[in-house]
């Protein structure tokens, strides 16, 4: 289910790492003002509490709202294989979605750091600098059908702040 992919997701292709120091050569991104971390911050809860909105509107939704706010340049490069077809075969691997899924996406702002440096570390993005003030923070979801236990899991996933919008980092490549 989701809980799967995220979770492959997150560990196999964009996330946990910590935090890397730049590059000589990289682009530096600009650094965040305490206000500008605290505005960043909001763009960063809407932009899962958008995610959760659409999972309560079904799975077709769900998808569309992670393909929508992933980083631009990985919607734009065919090898991240951001589609619905793709994120709906993932998630539930490549059958039926359950009647009642659910999916709440909470992070945790009290995690939230500065990432200078950090890159993509897959595809044809691979080592390029991000354009734009990219945060690692600890992300809480669960996942599961109405009237069941849901699981839940935490990860440290990667965000940007770009042109007054928040974004991630997903990808379906390898599914």
């Amino acid at each position: 289910m989701r809980l799967l992919l995220a979770a492959l997701l997150a560990l196999g292709a964009c996330g946990p790492s910590a935090p890397q120091p730049a590059r000589a050569g990289a682009v530096a991104t600009a650094q965040a003002t305490p206000g500008e971390t605290a505005a960043d911050a909001r763009l960063i809860s809407a932009l899962y509490a958008l995610h959760n909105a659409a999972w309560e509107s079904g799975p077709e939704a769900g998808c569309d709202a992670i393909i929508a706010s992933a980083y631009p340049p990985m919607r734009s490069a065919p090898d991240y294989r951001l589609t619905r077809t793709d994120c709906m075969a993932t998630t539930f691997n490549t059958s039926r979605p359950p009647d009642g899924y659910q999916e709440i996406e909470v992070p945790d702002l009290s995690t939230l750091e500065r990432a200078p440096g950090w890159t993509i570390p897959v595809g044809s993005l691979r080592d390029r600098p991000i354009d734009g003030r990219v945060y690692v923070l600890t992300l809480r979801t669960t996942v599961g059908v109405k009237g069941t236990p849901p699981q839940q899991f935490a990860e440290t996933v990667h965000v940007v702040v770009q042109g007054g919008k928040a974004y991630d980092f997903t990808t379906y490549a390898g599914s």
